[in-house]
């Protein structure tokens, strides 16, 4: 398990793989493909669950935690 709780900022998730997501936050969250928030991106909203990631999502390599409520 890996988890946040910075804003406001592009947090790196290191080489790892991400097999499940869960947004057990308030306000919305961004995946994305590339450190510093580049490439594809992801936006999910509060309470948002998948048990199983495909494609790039799964080797993404940042995460931003916005302070706005939804996608």
């Amino acid at each position: 398990m890996w988890k946040t709780n910075v804003t406001s900022s592009y947090k790196s998730i290191g080489p790892s793989t991400i097999r499940s997501l869960y947004n057990n936050r308030t306000k919305r969250t961004f995946l994305y493909e590339l450190s510093g928030g580049g490439g594809l991106r992801d936006c999910y909203n509060p309470g948002d669950q998948y048990t199983s990631l495909a494609g790039w999502r799964t080797t993404a390599n940042s995460v931003y935690l916005s302070t706005t409520t939804l996608c």
